[in-house]
């Protein structure tokens, strides 16, 4: 055997062993099983358990007392980025009973409806990261945080009630 008819074998060895794992990786990456979809609300926005989800330059409205533009139950490592959420009869936006790790960055929420009602309402959720973003609500408290709203922060953002007995930002029983 000559020389250069071995190095060609190897050649092809090396090309063919790239290539297997070529396809190895590529079956790895793409046959994960899609996720089901999103549980939902009664206005259309993910909900219950669903995690890990970017929500990005999103108009959200919803009307109505209960009802939330974009409301979040456990449902943790979402990105609300650059979104407008508006519920002037409700709340703009809710993360309640473990939404916890979400990230909300500039992005708008406007609430109203009365003081049972806020811009932002954080509730029983941990770790979340409200950023640059304008919460406003005309007839309520904008931010309100209750109990077991924990290790949440907020930063470079604007927080606005036009509500005279409404503080704009409120906090009970909370870290």
């Amino acid at each position: 055997m000559q020389p250069e008819t071995g190095l060609r074998t190897w050649q092809w060895v090396v090309t063919a062993i790239v290539v297997i794992v070529l396809i190895v990786i590529g079956v790895m990456i793409f046959s994960k099983k899609s996720p089901s979809a999103p549980a939902t609300a009664d206005n259309g926005t993910p909900t219950d358990t669903s995690n890990g989800n970017i929500v990005r330059r999103t108009t959200m409205t919803a009307t109505g007392g209960a009802a939330a533009a974009l409301y979040l139950a456990t449902a943790d490592g979402n990105l609300v980025s650059d979104s407008y959420l508006e519920n002037t009869g409700g709340y703009g936006l809710s993360l309640v009973i473990g939404a916890d790790d979400n990230l909300v960055v500039n992005s708008t929420a406007i609430g109203g409806g009365g003081s049972s009602y806020n811009a932002l309402m954080i509730n029983a959720s941990l770790r979340n990261t409200i950023a640059s973003s304008f919460l406003r609500d005309d007839s309520g408290t904008a931010l309100r945080l209750l109990a077991g709203a924990n290790f949440n922060v907020v930063s470079l953002s604007t927080a606005v009630s036009a509500a005279a007995s409404s503080p704009a930002v409120l906090i009970m029983t909370s870290s």
